[in-house]
């Protein structure tokens, strides 16, 4: 989805140079995706496709902007319980786990009589919303006593009724309700991945290797490859279906992310108090000094925006190889 910077014209003034395909839910992208890399569904059962993601809390955000942006087209979501210790602890001291294959929490357990998936213990949702800042709040009700994205899949199916037709149509193809692919998008918080990722572990999502068609990775070529794959069961040299973008360099340099759409006449969305800085506050909101994560919503939706448009256009270009699978960092 693209902007100029009037934002009176939703397409780029660069258009024919540069331009990101408009996908309007996740199940749009892959539908895109799969038509430009030819694909075809020899059953009648809905096609599926499954994205991982990967990274640090960086990551984390694009895919909680995910969840808020096609709301209404995700048809479930499934929590798996993060080991309290590994949640609480400092970064430093958190050691490799096994993972639990069954999940904790389903959509309907997370949001039953409006209750949300804070991220934080119950007991201390309050600490992040002191009174002085916030009299009039209502504090946001969890079902659970702890509740965190940090190991979550979430899946889409359809097209989003937001200012969209209710058809999809891209090259003269139409695509109806019913036949649009279902997707499953998976997340897993990872940190130090050559210590907390040993030969044996578990991929997130109850995945198999086999079962991933597209990796969203912050973290970097050599742990991925050198690690993460090996020590999860998978082998480079079979997994030719699985597609690999390493995002951290066009993702966390945001000046060269401002840059590269001033220069290309584009609109980037940011806070709604469209202030330059792009860190979030502290839970004081007075606080001078930033927060390292992106303020939300801003950069971590329009990351996502700009990730399922890359998967529209179907990936089958400016890649390297390693074994059987294709990548971009």
């Amino acid at each position: 989805m693209t902007h100029s910077l009037s934002q009176s014209n939703s397409q780029s003034l660069y258009i024919g140079k540069c331009i990101m395909p408009d996908v309007s839910s996740p199940s749009v992208a892959v539908a895109s995706f799969m038509e430009s890399t030819n694909e075809t569904t020899v059953s009648s059962a809905v096609p599926k496709k499954t994205i991982l993601m990967v990274g640090l809390s960086f990551m984390g955000e694009p895919f909680m902007s995910l969840g808020c942006m096609f709301s209404d087209t995700m048809k479930d979501a499934k929590v798996w319980e993060v080991d309290r210790e590994h949640l609480l602890s400092d970064i430093r001291h958190m050691s490799g786990y096994k993972h639990n294959k069954t999940p904790a929490y389903t959509l309907n357990d997370i949001t039953k009589d409006d209750g949300q998936c804070t991220g934080f213990e119950r007991s201390h949702i309050a600490d992040f919303y002191p009174a002085q800042i916030h009299p009039n709040v209502s504090l946001p009700k969890q079902n659970m006593d702890i509740c965190s994205v940090e190991h979550a899949m979430m899946t889409f199916h359809g097209e989003s009724t937001v200012d969209r037709d209710p058809v999809y149509s891209r090259h003269g193809k139409k695509y109806n309700m019913e036949s649009l692919p279902t997707v499953d998008i998976c997340y897993e918080y990872t940190y130090n991945i050559v210590k907390n990722v040993p030969p044996g572990h578990d991929l997130p999502c109850g995945l198999k290797w086999d079962e991933i068609d597209i990796v969203l990775s912050l973290d970097g070529v050599d742990d991925i490859f050198q690690h993460y794959i090996p020590n999860t069961g998978g082998d480079i040299m079979k997994l030719e279906q699985l597609k690999i973008v390493f995002i951290d360099r066009i993702y966390r340099q945001e000046a060269m992310l401002i840059k590269a759409y001033s220069e290309n006449r584009l609109y980037l969305p940011l806070h709604e108090n469209t202030s330059p800085e792009f860190r979030a506050k502290y839970k004081e909101c007075t606080e001078k000094v930033g927060d390292i994560h992106y303020r939300m919503p801003g950069i971590p939706d329009q990351a996502m925006i700009s990730w399922l448009s890359m998967i529209a256009t179907g990936m089958s270009t400016g890649y390297k190889t390693k074994g059987a699978i294709r990548y971009w960092d």
